[in-house]
């Protein structure tokens, strides 16, 4: 009895769950069933995952959008083995190409330096032969040093140095640092172990030539181009009665340097006492100057001192070759340079 109480209860309650059951899939599509259904069946995808070690499709799915690398590991050993190798070579070709970017750019950077560095150079190599000219030789033939020993050099501070007594070891200079025209005659010098003025030493050595180099000191005060182009003619007529048989040369005032800023100036003077000259053929125009000077109408720089006036060796030996060069002109020594013995 007992038995069959239990059998009736159980026939009951399935009657009822089916009863239930087929209520709420009629009212709402994917009912119990459905939803107990499908919860088995999660749940046997969930203990395959934890028996088998692998993750569930939808898993799978969703991580694949947000973390690819990941995923595509995880999808089984076999897939994770090839995943793992296409992550290596992506990340290989990316570091690749992030070494190669990286070597480009230094190779650029380092090429790019000596460029400049040459352009650089090159212009100022440009420059400085722009400015300067190349070094000359102004070493005196036979003929000018013939010319210069015969001669009697009455200048300033250009010829009063060590500069000209070694170049000029046969002439006999009357030199003065500061000395000008207005005083020249004002000053006494020794002259075979005798003291006297210019004009007795010219008496005593009946020299063949009288070199004027003198005007610097005069220019310097401006003391006006008529003026002084008067004072040098009266000295030069006070020389020629000293020594009437004496060839007279007057030399142009030399350019300086252009921070001093005479230029000018001189030229303007030089211009005065070679007009001057024009008018007495007994006396010779000497014009160093386009030996001297540079394009900027300057006493080019390796030519002078620190003090813009006074003239290094190299610029001493452009001026006397051009003195001396310029006297041939006029004397019956104008013949061609001795040729060294070969």
């Amino acid at each position: 009895m007992k038995n069959t109480h239990k059998l009736l209860c159980g026939a009951l309650g399935i009657a009822l769950m089916t009863g239930c059951g087929e209520q709420d899939s009629a009212a709402s599509p994917g009912g119990a069933v459905t939803r107990l259904t499908q919860l088995s069946e999660e749940s046997t995808l969930t203990e395959q995952s934890v028996t088998t070690g692998t993750e569930p499709t939808v898993t799978t799915k969703k991580t694949t959008d947000t973390e690819p690398s990941r995923t595509t590991a995880a999808v089984s050993d076999t897939e994770s083995g090839t995943a793992s190798t296409d992550s290596a070579v992506s990340t290989s070709a990316t570091e690749s190409d992030v070494q190669s970017s990286s070597a480009s750019s230094e190779t650029v950077s380092t090429e790019s330096e000596p460029a400049l560095t040459d352009t650089s150079t090159e212009h100022t190599a440009t420059e400085t032969t722009s400015t300067e000219e190349p070094y000359r030789d102004f070493t005196l033939d036979a003929a000018q040093q013939a010319l210069l020993a015969e001669a009697v050099i009455i200048g300033d501070g250009q010829f009063a140095g060590e500069a000209a007594a070694g170049a000029l070891p046969d002439s006999v200079i009357l030199a003065l640092e500061g000395m000008g025209v207005s005083d020249v005659f004002e000053n006494v010098f020794a002259v075979q172990e005798q003291p006297c003025g210019v004009l007795d030493a010219l008496r005593t050595l009946h020299p063949k030539y009288i070199i004027c180099a003198l005007g610097l000191n005069d220019i310097r005060s401006d003391p006006g181009e008529e003026r002084f182009a008067l004072q040098y003619r009266s000295m030069l007529t006070a020389l020629q009665d000293a020594s009437p048989e004496a060839d007279i040369f007057a030399v142009s005032a030399a350019p300086a340097a252009a921070e001093t800023g005479l230029n000018e100036l001189l030229d303007r003077y030089n211009g005065a006492l070679h007009s001057m000259l024009a008018d007495a053929p007994d006396w010779h125009w000497v014009d160093i100057a386009p030996e001297l000077k540079n394009g900027e109408n300057a006493l080019k720089p390796r030519y002078h001192e620190a003090d813009g006036l006074h003239l290094t060796e190299e610029g001493f030996s452009a001026y006397l070759w051009q003195l001396s060069d310029q006297m041939r002109a006029y004397t019956d020594l104008n013949t061609e340079p001795e040729q060294p013995n070969e």
